[in-house]
């Protein structure tokens, strides 16, 4: 019987330091998925912030070509405006129709030719912010990727 006692307390010495082994590694399994967890809630909320700066980037980016296209707007309408006031001035003092037929083929063509140069600042305008914009892209990018390669090497220290 006393061997039986002695095996038996030998098993339970055992089981306790097996229990013990097992509840320190279970709080260091406990320790690690806090610390991932806190990690994952760091990288979320840069994430977050990103994502709304860049919204705010491009809010702003979008209001300032709606300003820039309404104020050419504003200046096309009053350059046609004053156009249509110089025409019915001409239509007043003419005498026959081969003069207004004449007058007219002028105004439009400087009226062409107006828009086509205004087209064309515009286009350079849109253009110069379109690359802004890719390039405010492309830096995005790149720090999603690095950003990307930093979890990947989390991943692979919390796999060792």
């Amino acid at each position: 019987m006393d061997e039986t006692q002695k095996l038996l307390r030998a098993l339970l010495e055992n089981f306790q330091q097996t229990n013990a082994a097992l509840a320190a590694l279970t709080s260091r399994f406990d320790t690690l998925i806090v610390r991932i967890d806190t990690m994952e809630q760091r990288l979320d909320d840069k994430i977050d912030s990103l994502e709304r700066r860049l919204n705010d980037r491009i809010d702003a980016l979008e209001q300032r070509l709606d300003d820039r296209i309404d104020a050419l707007e504003q200046r096309l309408d009053g350059r046609i405006d004053a156009l249509e006031a110089s025409l019915a001035e001409v239509k007043e003092n003419m005498v026959t129709k081969a003069e207004f037929s004449e007058l007219k083929a002028v105004m439009a063509t400087k009226t062409d030719i107006a828009l086509v140069l205004e087209t064309c600042a515009t286009k350079e305008e849109v253009y110069a912010l379109d690359k802004r914009f890719q390039e405010a892209e492309k830096r995005q990018l790149l720090k999603n990727a690095m950003q990307d390669q930093e979890i990947m090497i989390i991943k692979q220290k919390l796999a060792l």
